[in-house]
């Protein structure tokens, strides 16, 4: 593995979005087992200091357990896929 490659997989990533008026920073912690080519699909998503729960990339879009809003889901995942460009 590539050491680029190494820091994609251990690294959180930051999360930073405002929805409906509330700011939300946290960050999304990569689940290992899911990262292969460069990134990752499943996520521990913690935000305000509350754990919202997993989230995982799918071919239909982003997902995530429990009764979250799609448009929140995909502002988030849209945070994810962002950091992931930059590398």
């Amino acid at each position: 593995m590539e050491l680029q490659e190494d820091i994609l997989y251990k690294e959180q990533v930051p999360i930073d979005i405002e929805y409906h008026g509330v700011r939300y920073k946290g960050e999304a912690k990569p689940i290992h087992a899911s990262c292969r080519d460069g990134s990752c699909t499943e996520f521990e998503i913690i935000l305000n200091g509350e754990v919202f729960g997993m989230m995982n990339s799918t071919k239909n879009g982003w997902i995530m357990q429990g009764e979250m809003e799609q448009d929140f889901v995909d502002q988030i995942g849209d945070e994810i896929h962002l950091w992931y460009d930059t590398f």
